[in-house]
């Protein structure tokens, strides 16, 4: 039954011609760059010598990089790396060492000159040494007027969880949708869907998790080298769907440089106990000569997990064990490609009668290309093309029956060109197209089959005066909407920014921006019209949706160096015409409806990150780490807008040693009673956690294996940015052992 759904839907006729010149165009644009000579003309050179300083601690398995030129070396065990025959010019040398940290320094080399790097890392004072790449070139986060959370390294492996918002919600500002243990997609400063856009490695992940909170990011966090989170309008760089924020995954599926060894890699296995959890990855990375290549595969499997108390927030009490009370589960089989068995809540039309439970059988396949040239000499230094096509779909089954399908082809192309460095200024401008079918098919189709094409031009500028880099940029959007069964719409909207960075010496910056961000209206928002059970409603769309448009202030003060570091950031973002969804009181079907509406809307809140040292001597470090949060977001005609994230704060005592690290923290999260007509308060709680491991050099490998514990006081606690808060409690003790081979 199930291949003959999918078999009928996918001869529904398609709006192809547009797509095949969209993929002959880029990949013409890519056989171009491919063709470009790699010297246009002759150019002075120069040598990197360099060092860096561990304080005891073996150097095994680092490399160095400069990323902007495409090459790497490996770094010996004293610490010794060189390049020959660098370009002159200002470059970003980076060095990681896996298990430890990343270290980075911009150098400028001059024809004939030899360069000396000398580069420091300490387990305990070791700060804003991780580089950004979402920003299309690399940099350290304190460059940048705009907040960015990067993890990466061994606190990506302490934080991994099953989905993209369960890893992030540590972070200041990031919450999750947390609508069940296999669909919960990232909440910047309270806003999700359509506003945050998630990516894989620049470009659009191609899913359908922006069409509604029950539908999972298909990427698995296991694949990620780093992820990167841009707070704040990132809508110059990656469109309008990224006007509250971004999300970057990197996963290395293109090696961008010639590999150091003929073979590298990672394996990991982790056990969990709360839902009997059996995770293993392995990532292969390797090569020879102008050739590289790279393998990833991650299997995930888990049971339905246990709760401290009851689901339903109406039962009565009473002497059922806690597994007993699994009515509201996941069971997940992840691998590269393939996501099986979503389950969503058991829910019913009235919350009285138990219903067949539903899931979900989900499969991507995905495309990317990216193709880069490097002249020599002209406007610009760099050149690069990336496409991405995706075709994806879904089936919710009812039991054993079909009930919805749906899928999300979607095609994207990236063309940018870096401008070569004139004086203390650089910058870049590029084109950007995607097209997108989106259609649903059954009982709850609520939106009709649509095609979505945009394109859009972009440009972003910085010039360095002093100790102050002034960034601007801009674009320009066009984004057209072709229903089935409903007329057609299109939109067009000019973004801009303006923002500086400011060094004010001994460790200090203090960033500033300012934007104007045009948001289009999406598919779902203009056309949706029926029924949408996982979300307990009756969706309807306004094909009359303008333009949203946000102006956003940002300040951010860091210090990054010292017994003291950290983070101060306050925001406040107003909106003409917010589209969001409004109970209306009526009734379709026995469900609620939510209208899409629009109203002029604002945000406002702070976002706080500290760290205190407070032992710095041989190989023991032990810091005090705070962070915290808070958001408002109001109409200004009256009332909140719904599933704000409450008030939070989190602090923990951590150790790092040679070989051991060890951490207890806590994490409080604010009743929420600021809540919109018709939503329901939630009380707060506070989650204990812990975690404990032990790093072994084995030669020229490394295993990391960790303790970890969430939620050790088994507190019962619902999440207010839930749709099924009343419904599904977060898990509850959880216990889970992991294991990390570097080779």
């Amino acid at each position: 039954m199930l291949a003959s759904h999918i078999k009928a839907f996918n001869s529904q006729p398609r709006h192809r011609p547009h797509r095949r010149q969209a993929v002959t165009g880029a990949i013409l644009c890519a056989l171009v760059l491919l063709l470009i000579p790699s010297t246009v003309a002759a150019q002075e050179t120069g040598s990197v010598a360099g060092s860096v300083e561990t304080h005891g601690e073996r150097i095994v398995l680092a490399v160095a990089r400069i990323p902007a030129l495409g090459i790497s070396t490996a770094v010996s065990t004293d610490g010794a790396f060189r390049f020959d025959e660098v370009p002159a010019g200002t470059h970003l040398v980076v060095v990681e060492i896996p298990a430890f940290g990343t270290a980075s320094e911009t150098i400028t080399v001059a024809g004939g000159d030899e360069v000396d790097v000398q580069l420091e890392m300490r387990h305990g004072t070791h700060f804003d040494e991780v580089v950004v790449t979402a920003t299309g070139d690399l940099r350290r986060a304190s460059e940048l007027a705009n907040p960015v959370s990067v993890l990466s390294g061994t606190d990506l492996q302490l934080r991994l969880g099953a989905t993209l918002g369960e890893t992030l919600e540590g972070e200041p500002g990031v919450h999750s949708t947390s609508f069940v243990p296999g669909a919960g997609r990232p909440i910047i400063r309270g806003l999700s869907g359509a506003r945050i856009r998630v990516m894989e490695n620049g470009l659009d992940t191609g899913d359908a998790s922006v069409v509604s909170a029950d539908h999972a990011v298909t990427f698995e966090p296991a694949h990620a080298e780093q992820i990167e989170v841009l707070r704040g309008p990132a809508t110059l760089r990656f469109g309008s769907d990224a006007i509250g924020g971004a999300v970057n995954m990197v996963d290395g599926r293109i090696p961008s440089e010639k590999p150091v060894s003929a073979l590298r890699g990672t394996i990991d296995l982790r056990g969990g106990s709360v839902a009997d959890e059996r995770m293993g990855a392995i990532h292969l990375n390797g090569g020879g000569g102008e050739w590289a290549w790279h393998l990833g595969a991650v299997s995930r499997e888990t049971d339905p997990y246990e709760i401290p108390g009851y689901a339903r927030v109406e039962e009565e009490h009473d002497d059922h064990e806690d597994e007993d009370h699994d009515e509201d589960h996941e069971d997940e089989d992840h691998d590269d490609e393939d996501h099986d068995d979503e389950d969503h809540d058991d829910h019913d039309e009235h919350g009285e009668e138990e219903e067949l439970p539903i899931r979900v059988d989900m499969r991507q396949r995905r495309v990317d290309l990216r193709a880069e040239a490097l002249p020599m000499a002209g406007a610009f230094q760099k050149i690069e093309v990336r496409m991405t096509g995706t075709d994806y779909e879904h089936v919710e089954l009812e039991g054993p029956d079909v009930g919805t399908t749906f899928s999300n082809d979607y095609l994207e192309t990236r063309v940018e060109m870096f401008q070569r460095e004139r004086g203390r200024s650089r910058g870049s401008v590029g084109l950007q197209y995607s097209d997108r079918d989106l259609a649903a098919i059954g009982e709850e189709a609520f939106v009709p089959p649509t095609q979505s094409q945009g394109w859009a031009l972009f440009t972003s500028q910085e010039i360095e005066a002093g100790p102050v880099r002034w960034q601007f940029g801009a674009r320009f959007e066009q984004l057209d909407h072709n229903p089935v069964s409903s007329r057609d719409t299109s939109h067009d909207g000019v973004s801009a920014s303006a923002g500086l960075v400011w060094d004010a010496g001994s460790d200090w910056t203090l960033g500033v921006s300012v934007a104007s961000s045009a948001r289009l209206p999406a598919a779902e928002e203009l056309h949706s019209d029926g029924l949408h059970v996982a979300t307990l409603s009756y969706e309807v769309g306004d094909p009359n949706l303008e333009n949203e448009v946000g102006t956003g202030f940002d300040v951010s003060l860091r210090k990054t160096e010292g017994l003291l570091t950290g983070e101060l950031t306050l925001f406040s973002q107003s909106f003409s015409d917010f589209i969001y969804q409004r109970f209306t009181g009526e009734e379709e079907d026995g469900f609620a409806v939510l209208r899409y509406t629009q109203a002029d809307a604002s945000t406002e809140g702070a976002e706080l990150r500290l760290r205190l040292e407070l032992l710095d001597r041989n190989d023991h470090h032990l810091h005090i780490q705070a962070i915290a949060d808070t958001v408002n977001a109001e109409l200004d005609a009256g009332g909140n807008l719904p599933r704000i994230p409450p008030m939070s704060f989190g602090a923990g005592l951590h150790y790092h040693g040679h070989h051991w690290r060890a951490a207890v923290e806590g994490r409080w999260l604010d009743d929420q009673n600021d809540v919109a007509e018709l939503e329901t308060p939630t009380e707060g709680y506070t989650l204990v956690n812990a975690h404990v491991g032990r790093r072994f050099v084995l030669g020229n490998q490394i295993l990391d294996v960790l303790l970890r514990g969430r939620n050790l006081t088994d507190e019962e606690a619902r999440v207010h940015t839930s749709f099924l808060k009343n419904f599904r409690p977060l898990p509850g003790r959880d216990v889970t052992l992991s294991a990390r081979f570097w080779f």
